[in-house]
């Protein structure tokens, strides 16, 4: 928490910077958890300047917040946040602004913004021991939902049906859902892998596809698994395409490029004869955590050359297309010289 702290000051001061200024919701408390380790209960500023800190929280909820943090707390008008926000800045020129803050709160500030969201999502992406543990702990809970789709996965449910079991079992396990659940099956695979549920009942021979996360504790996760009814080809394909996907994971470690995560996929796709030159590599994965989102998306061309550091969480999705299907599945990965499975099992 304090090497952020630090981080933030750095850019206080590389930026020329009054201060930075952190919102965070119940809902979206990504960066204000990195940055303070506090989930707000409905919404929250967190303000910290070169010599100073000090949060703007509803003022019928400031009790609860110092019971849970050192740092001064100064009441929020929940009715005019624009108000709490043009007294605390009254003295400001220029502050950076980080976290999806409605922007309505800031019409009435004359003082110049600037948004520091990709600086900070491409420094939240390492984690430590307490956060790693919780990450695991959402990621086996999405696992332990995904499994019990085996036997309820059936000719004649529906998609919904599949979503709706799942969103249920997930509620019981976490906060929230991390996204909508996607549910596909049938013709609809030749064209995507995730897309949301209708009422189109699984057939007696039929692929589906899931794709869920939820949300525990402020921490994401993020999976998908397939299913396969009576369709041994392509329940052959995606035993292939796992090997291959445990073989590149095997070797993720701290100091590759995202690059070389998509060089090990063309060679081991290739190896198990698989349709390598069809992977969306574009569309690989991404670092979780804080957010469902962080920065490195694997493998846009921007992020080619970004080094994969230790204590990292990235998720690894390849997608393979073939004539009649796509198959994929999703994993999140610890990234250590010995990359852990945080989904295995």
């Amino acid at each position: 928490m304090e090497n952020r702290k630090n981080f933030l000051k750095n850019l206080i001061k590389e930026c020329k910077l009054d201060g930075i200024l952190i919102y965070s919701s119940w809902n979206d408390a990504g960066c204000g958890l990195a940055f303070t380790g506090i989930i707000p209960i409905f919404f929250n500023y967190y303000f910290i300047s070169k010599d100073s800190e000090v949060f703007l929280e509803l003022d019928y909820l400031i009790e609860d917040l110092k019971n849970k943090t050192n740092v001064n707390v100064l009441p929020l008008k929940e009715d005019l946040p624009g108000e709490s926000l043009k007294d605390l800045l009254k003295r400001c020129k220029k502050v950076g602004i980080i976290g999806n803050a409605p922007w309505r709160h800031f019409e009435n500030l004359k003082i110049e913004l600037v948004d520091l969201n990709d600086e900070v999502n491409n420094f939240v992406n390492v984690k430590d021991k307490k956060e790693i543990d919780k990450i695991k702990k959402v990621a086996q809970e999405t696992l332990s939902c995904l499994k019990l789709l085996r036997n309820f996965i059936v000719p004649g449910k529906t998609r919904k049906d599949i979503a709706d079991f799942l969103k249920l079992k997930l509620l019981e396990k976490g906060d929230a859902l991390a996204f909508p659940t996607c549910v596909t099956s049938g013709e609809k695979i030749k064209e995507t892998t995730a897309s949301f549920p209708t009422d189109k009942k699984i057939l007696k021979r039929d692929i589906v596809v899931v794709d869920a996360g939820l949300v525990k504790d402020g921490f994401y996760s993020d999976c998908t698994r397939m299913y396969f009814l009576n369709f041994p080809e392509a329940e052959l394909n995606y035993n292939k395409l796992v090997k291959a996907h445990l073989k590149v994971i095997s070797k993720v470690k701290p100091g590759i490029f995202v690059k070389d995560v998509l060089k090990f996929y063309n060679e081991e796709l290739k190896k198990e004869g698989l349709p390598y030159e069809t992977l969306e590599k574009e569309d690989l994965g991404h670092s979780i955590g804080f957010m469902l989102h962080e920065i490195p998306l694997l493998c846009q061309e921007k992020y080619l050359d970004f080094k994969l550091k230790d204590d990292m969480i990235i998720t690894l999705e390849p997608e393979i297309v073939f004539d009649y299907y796509r198959l994929r599945v999703e994993d999140m990965i610890l990234v250590k010289d010995k990359s852990e499975i945080l989904t295995g099992a």
